[in-house]
């Protein structure tokens, strides 16, 4: 009798450790999932960031949309040429039409918002031009990171929108609700953007 309780109670404590270790592994690996996103992410909006110059960024005051004027060459008189074509971060903190909050994307669009040709020369836009976006993405879509709890570039202090300075600062930070330690993933980086090119 003793014995069979010894054994209940042995395997009451077998099953109990198992379910925390499976649990925890679970845990574990939702994580390094989303932190090889997360990391992913964010190199594709540094080297979108370190492929233009100062001249080519427009960042919102409040640091959830960027428009970004890429280079592209620079010719044998030293002028320096920038594509015919705009990388657009947005991070959408609302719901859309009952969507998935908190959605950061990146989308690449072909036509300057006023509707002037692309001259070679770096394009900024304007605070009111990069607010008429829509928060759902135009152009053609590259990435979609939903559940993003935060996101914001910063420019230096001292230095206001509409102008870019450097460094330039970026968050990029993703909640694990679920998660029962460490509910949350970030990465913040620190660039030297260009100056010349404008």
């Amino acid at each position: 009798m003793v014995a069979s309780v010894l054994a209940i109670m042995l395997l009451g404590i077998l099953a109990r450790v198992t379910s925390l270790a499976y649990r925890i592994g679970h845990e574990e690996i939702e994580r390094g999932a989303l932190e090889s996103r997360v990391l992913m992410v964010a190199k594709k909006l540094e080297g979108d960031l370190l492929g233009s110059s100062a001249a080519g960024l427009t960042l919102t005051p409040d640091g959830s949309r960027l428009a970004i004027h890429p280079l592209d060459s620079v010719t044998s008189s030293s002028r320096v040429l920038f594509k015919p074509e705009f990388a657009i971060w947005n991070w959408n903190d609302t719901s859309a039409g009952g969507g998935v909050e908190h959605r950061l994307t990146r989308s690449e669009i072909d036509a300057r918002p006023d509707a002037v040709p692309f001259d070679g020369g770096a394009f900024r836009w304007t605070q009111a031009q990069i607010a008429a976006l829509s928060p759902v993405p135009t152009g053609r879509v590259t990435l979609q990171f939903d559940d993003v709890a935060k996101f914001e570039i910063t420019n230096p202090t001292g230095v206001q929108v509409p102008q870019v300075g450097s460094p330039l600062s970026f968050l990029i930070q993703v909640d694990l609700p679920l998660a029962r330690t460490r509910k949350s993933i970030g990465i913040k980086r620190t660039l030297l953007v260009r100056t010349g090119g404008a």
